[in-house]
């Protein structure tokens, strides 16, 4: 063990702890993703040392978990795939190979933001859920069609109405600069974020596939290409429930946030 090594030797521990960390972050997999770039923050060498000492006397059970079925979550710090995979495993009697299915193939996810994504695949990795291979990744979702699709889609979309970039000019000066999707498995072309995620949802799941995503108000009255990106959920989902929650759940104060519980019809079926 790492620890073993810092523990027994009489090294300089905060330069072998920093070989550690760069060691770690060059990894491929969870572990490669959740100490890329890391440092260390202990300053004082009895700390660290007794921080060593304080983990090695711990006993590190993993969960034995180890149902068919890929689900995505386009991703957070992953509470949603943590509360789907507690939900299955409390909830069904899973043999060995189901269990491992479980464990390593049923999770997937995006995030446009490294930090973000480091924070749940750590989530993930202490819950004892993932193999060495990575499954969630650092990625604009709303970029393009992934060509993936799943079984269930579980998200809460970053609430803020307008998506942009950061543009930097020659000067240096950072500005913002609106961004649109150009997409042709999307029905409208806007800048609302919310919208965008609904269109994507769509996109991801197969027929038959179930979805429910944290949406906020606009999305449920807007206008324009609200409106058409509406009927032609309806038209090709059966949206089912509308779940109205208290403000300040999701978003800040005084935003109210809704949740929409979809499944995918076939083409076959009519509306």
């Amino acid at each position: 063990m790492i620890t073993e090594g810092l523990r027994d030797c009489q090294v300089d521990v905060e330069t072998h702890y920093r070989h550690i960390l760069e060691t770690l972050g060059k990894g491929r997999g969870m572990l490669g993703v959740i100490f890329k770039k890391s440092q260390n923050r202990i300053q004082d060498p009895a700390k660290l040392r007794r921080l060593i000492e304080l983990i090695n006397q711990e006993t590190w059970v993993g969960l034995d978990i180890d149902v068919k079925g890929e689900i995505y979550e386009g991703c957070g710090t992953g509470d949603f795939l943590l509360a789907a995979h507690d939900y299955i495993s409390k909830n069904y009697q899973l043999d060995k190979e189901q269990k491992k299915f479980l464990k390593y193939s049923t999770f997937k996810g995006k995030d446009i933001v490294d930090a973000v994504v480091r924070r749940c695949v750590m989530n993930l990795y202490l819950h004892s859920i993932g193999g060495e291979e990575n499954s969630i990744e650092v990625d604009d979702s709303l970029i393009s069609d992934p060509k993936d699709r799943f079984d269930m889609v579980l998200t809460n979309p970053p609430f803020g109405k307008k998506s942009s970039i950061t543009i930097t000019n020659g000067e240096g000066k950072a500005g913002k600069e609106s961004l649109v999707y150009e997409r042709e498995d999307f029905w409208a072309t806007t800048l609302n974020k919310q919208l965008n995620f609904l269109q994507h949802v769509k996109t991801l799941l197969k027929i038959n596939g179930k979805a429910a995503i944290v949406v906020p108000d606009n999305v449920l009255f807007e206008g324009g290409a609200g409106e058409t990106i509406r009927r032609k959920l309806l038209h090709e989902c059966d949206v089912h429930t509308l779940l109205r929650l208290p403000t300040g759940v999701f978003y800040a104060q005084g935003v109210k946030a809704n949740v929409l519980f979809v499944d995918r019809r076939p083409a076959s079926e009519k509306p």
